[in-house]
Formats: C-alpha cells, sequence, structure tokens
C-alpha cells in the first residue's frame, strides 16, 4: 500500500512539472519591453553563410539603430523572407562573424525570440496591421484590437492592431535600462 502511495505521488510530482515545462506565461507590452535587449520594427532576411535569421532594423526603438541587421536564433523562429515583424529580441552567448570583409575579426551577437515566439510579432504590410496573440501578450487599453480571427494552429485568436498606433506606443515606452543607468552614473 505504501509503495503504491509513493508511485502515485511520484508519478503527480513528474506530472505537474511537465506541466510547468510546457507553460508560457503571459506578459504585457512593458514587460517585453523591459525584458528585451533589442526592440524593432524589421524586415526578415536570411544570412546562408552562417546559417541564421537576419533582421534590418527599419525603425529601431531599444538596443539597435535603424538599418542595423540582427541575426537571429531561428529555434523558436520561422518567417518569409521579406515579411516585416515587430521584435523583442534577448541577446544569447552566442556570435556570429561579420558579415563584411572588413570587420572579418569582428563577432555580431546572437538574438533569441523570447516567450517561446510570442515576442516577435508579424506586419500584415498590405492592412498595416500587427498581429498580436493577446492570451500571450497583453495589450494596454489603448491598443484596442481593430478585428479578431481565430487560428487554432497558434492555439490562440489573432487580433489585429493598427501598426502606426503600435509604433507609436513602443515609441513612448520609456528606456528603463537608460533611465537607470542614467541615475548610477550621478
Amino acid at each position: 500500500m505504501i509503495s503504491h502511495t509513493i508511485r502515485v505521488a511520484f508519478l503527480l510530482v513528474i506530472l505537474a512539472s511537465a506541466a510547468n515545462a510546457t507553460s508560457i506565461k503571459s506578459a504585457t507590452l512593458e514587460d517585453l519591453y523591459q525584458e528585451a535587449d533589442i526592440v524593432a520594427y524589421t524586415e526578415v532576411d536570411f544570412d546562408p553563410e552562417v546559417g541564421l535569421y537576419k533582421l534590418e532594423a527599419l525603425e529601431a526603438f531599444k538596443g539597435v539603430s535603424s538599418y542595423d541587421w540582427v541575426y537571429i536564433n531561428g529555434k523558436e523562429f520561422s518567417s518569409e523572407l521579406g515579411s516585416k515583424l515587430v521584435v523583442f529580441l534577448r541577446r544569447t552567448a552566442k556570435t556570429t562573424p561579420s558579415p563584411s570583409d572588413n570587420e572579418a575579426d569582428v563577432l555580431w551577437p546572437v538574438y533569441e525570440v523570447m516567450y517561446a515566439g510570442y515576442s516577435v510579432l508579424p506586419v500584415d504590410s498590405l492592412r498595416d496591421l500587427v498581429d498580436v496573440c493577446t492570451s500571450q501578450i497583453i495589450l494596454p487599453d489603448e491598443l484596442e484590437p481593430t478585428t479578431y480571427e481565430d487560428d487554432s494552429k497558434r492555439g490562440c485568436g489573432r487580433h489585429w492592431v493598427p501598426l502606426g498606433k503600435f509604433l507609436h506606443y513602443i515609441r513612448n515606452l520609456p528606456d528603463l535600462r537608460k533611465v537607470r543607468e542614467y541615475g548610477e552614473s550621478q
């Protein structure tokens, strides 16, 4: 009887651990912004020499300048070349050689997608809308989605927010890292 109880308890611990390991926590846009090393509106490309996706920052909000390239670990990422995305990325310990022959000895950092892919927000360029999975990314009240589509493949509904309004909101988020650095230097 005791060994049966121990087996059941052990099984419950394993199941509880498995459930926790596969759950993805939700985040607000402010959380994403704070946790990310790079926040940008980008266009997707691929660098076959290094085997990594690279994103061109069309508009940079944090951690990168506009028209810089950012290399991304593709493990939580797939997107068509030329598509546009709003990204919140975290720096990894990995690096890749510079794509420029003039900087052959320079290593560029590689970034990763956070929240199992939900920190990369696709943009419908024809409709100028950002696709946000609101079961994972919590939007502020001022970013009320305009339309909704059920997408069972992704496991969440697709809420579309006007691109201009979304980018305006991100532009106005404070870069808390700069505020902290300024405070520490005083």
